[in-house]
This record gives structure tokens, C-alpha cells and sequence, in this order.
């Protein structure tokens, strides 16, 4: 019924606590555990090959002669996959509860034209700089969302989808040489259904320096990002223009707030530029950021001056209305 495809690669710390997490999964169907090692320096393969050898009716090895990379170790991890779902967790990461896949093929058996569904996770920095935080989709997202959406932003973390096998129809050759191939899956797999959610945390994603992700600077990563937009940009044609371009405006946003706060002024304004050519204002939130990045990057003091002024004036709207509310009572 469900494979769990798990790649790993020198995640000896780590990979212990994850298996444990698909064994200790209660189900009333067969689960098998496909591990795509790919071929770590590290002791992560003899653990495994350990626990294949403890649990040889519910773990299948795929152990790399080299090294693949993360695109094609994930490729090929999940075309061995065999069952009706295929449920995602790396190597770093691990499930928090022990209903979650039974919970989610209930889901998909149940909305047969849903093509994978996703829950909340617990994010953590595995060096303690901050404390744990749950970050749940927007309340849209939250009972059907599109391919649209997920050409917007990525609400959907790795270690909490699980989508139907039959939609994996091939990777496209670009799809190797991109960073963000949890997301580009993700789009792939939403062109056959709609997306859903649970609305539970069932799982936790680490953060740490050897994370595939999660170790990239917030340049790469948005850079990563951006050029992932550039081939879908591509692949689709013009279907999906505004998605694709309200989510490079996002990038370019993120990109002119952070050389702002480092002081890099002449950056910051490239990427605000940027950022207002992406046409940013079909919805009033989008439009507040884009004024905000180019007011913040081209006229810091009248940004300023335009911030104490709605501070103010948000501080005299709620005296007022403090006021209506007293006399209302009296």
C-alpha cells in the first residue's frame, strides 16, 4: 500500500531516529522502506545496512556503487518504489506520530482526485540558536490547494507529502540540475489533482549546516529558486504567468530586504527593481510589499517618515476607537 522513500547521505547522527520512525508507524496495511544510500563516507551505511538485515520484510536497500547527488538519488529511490503511495522522509528528518501514514492513505483513499496531500511539521535548528516553531500554511492552503499555489511559494515541507504513485510520469532532463527538486516534485505531481492537508503536525524537519537546503545561504537559496523559475517558465509556456511571476517577485523582495539590512544599498535597490517589473499587484498584500522594497531602497527617509506617520495614525485610530466603544457603553 504505502513505500516510504528516504535518500541519505552522510547522516550517521541522524538516520537512526528516522528509520525508527517508519518502523514504529501503526497501520493496517504493508509498509515497506525504500533507502537510497548514496554511497556516504560516513558510518550511515553500515547502520542501515544493519537495520535491513533486522527488518529484511520491510527494508529495501538501494545502495550506490558512487555517488549520485540528491536529483538522482531521489529519482531513482522513488521509481523502485512499489506501492499504491509513496510517502517522503530524508534521512535528516523524522515522523512524530505513529498514525501519520494511516492517517494520510485514509486521506487519499478517500478523495480519489486528490494527487498528494501534506500536513504541519515542527521545524528546529539542530544547534539550539532558536526555538522550535510550527509554520501551517495560510488558511487557503488549507483544505484544497492548486498547482498555482505551488508555483507561488513552497508551503509543502518534504518530510509531511505523500502522493499516488501512478503520477509519477518521468523527470524532465532539467529537473537533475535544479537545488529545489523537493518543490519542483511537488509541481510535477500537482499537474494530475488538487492538493490537500491535514491539519496536524506529524513530523519534524531538522535544520542543521549539512542540511541539502538548509546549509545554502539565503542568496543561493533564492537564486536556486529563481532559476528553477526560469525552466518552469519555460515548460509551461504562459499558463501560469502570474503565479510564476509573483513568485519571482518573492525572491527579488527577499533578496532587496536582505542586502538593505547588511547595508548593501546599490543591491538593494537592483533587486527591488527587480522585483516591481514582476508586476506584483493583484492582491493588496503583494502590493504593500512591493511599495514597501521600493520606498525602503530608493527613499529610506521618506520610508521612515511614512512609517511613524501609520504607526501614529494606527495609534489615534485605536484611541478613537477605544473612545467609540466607552461612550457606546456608557
Amino acid at each position: 500500500m504505502v513505500s516510504v522513500a528516504m535518500t541519505t547521505y552522510n547522516q550517521e547522527q541522524f538516520i537512526d531516529q528516522a528509520i525508527q520512525s517508519v518502523l514504529s508507524q501503526e497501520t493496517d496495511f504493508p509498509v515497506e522502506l525504500v533507502i537510497g544510500e548514496d554511497y556516504s563516507t560516513d558510518r550511515t551505511r553500515p547502520i542501515v545496512i544493519q537495520y535491513a538485515r533486522r527488518y529484511p520484510r520491510k527494508i529495501r536497500l538501494l545502495l550506490r556503487s558512487k555517488n549520485l547527488g540528491p536529483q538522482h538519488n531521489l529519482v531513482e529511490t522513488l521509481r523502485a518504489c512499489r506501492g499504491r503511495y509513496i510517502a517522503l522522509l530524508e534521512g535528516d528528518d523524522y515522523w512524530t506520530s505513529t498514525q501519520k501514514l494511516q492517517k494520510q492513505v485514509a486521506f487519499l483513499e478517500s478523495h480519489p482526485q486528490c494527487a498528494q496531500c501534506f500536513h504541519a511539521v515542527t521545524f528546529f535548528f539542530q544547534d539550539g540558536r532558536a526555538g522550535p516553531f510550527v509554520e501551517e500554511p495560510a488558511e487557503a492552503l488549507k483544505t484544497v490547494s492548486t498547482l498555482e499555489d505551488l508555483l507561488r511559494i513552497n508551503y509543502m515541507p518534504y518530510c509531511s507529502v505523500m502522493f499516488r504513485r501512478r503520477l509519477l510520469n518521468g523527470f524532465p532532463e532539467w529537473y537533475y540540475t535544479q537545488i529545489a527538486v523537493d518543490w519542483l516534485l511537488f509541481i510535477l505531481i500537482a499537474q494530475n489533482g488538487w492538493v490537500g492537508y491535514l491539519d496536524e503536525t506529524m513530523a519534524a524537519y531538522r535544520m542543521h549546516s549539512r542540511g541539502v537546503w538548509s546549509r545554502l545561504s539565503q542568496f543561493s537559496q533564492q537564486m536556486a529558486l529563481l532559476e528553477s523559475y526560469e525552466v518552469l517558465k519555460t515548460y509551461f509556456g504562459r499558463r501560469f504567468d502570474k503565479s510564476i511571476r509573483y513568485g519571482r517577485f518573492r525572491c527579488y523582495y527577499v533578496l532587496a530586504m536582505a542586502h538593505l539590512e547588511s547595508g548593501d544599498l546599490h543591491s538593494a535597490r537592483a533587486y527591488a527593481f527587480k522585483s516591481i517589473m514582476q508586476r506584483p499587484f493583484g492582491s493588496r498584500y503583494s502590493s504593500e510589499l512591493a511599495i514597501r522594497v521600493v520606498l525602503r531602497s530608493y527613499v529610506p527617509r521618506v520610508f521612515k517618515l511614512a512609517r511613524v506617520f501609520y504607526r501614529a495614525f494606527g495609534t489615534v485610530r485605536k484611541t478613537l476607537s477605544d473612545l467609540n466603544e466607552g461612550t457606546r457603553r456608557v
